[in-house]
């Protein structure tokens, strides 16, 4: 799983609340650290249903 973060994110901070491990913020930007997704995949779906903005891109690599 690929997991990418848009330039339509505003840091909300959603995304880091639902799965820390995964999100970071960066000033007003989101990365995900892709060396930690997996066995988080739900976590990851999760976050990027909740997320305000569809900032959270999913896809199979």
């Amino acid at each position: 799983m690929k997991v990418s973060v848009s330039s339509k994110c505003t840091a909300c901070g959603i995304c880091t609340k639902l799965c820390p491990e995964i999100f970071d913020i960066f000033g007003n930007q989101v990365i995900a650290n892709p060396e930690k997704i997996s066995g988080r995949e739900d976590n990851c779906i999760d976050a990027a249903l909740n997320c305000p903005f569809n900032a959270i891109k999913i896809s199979d690599w």
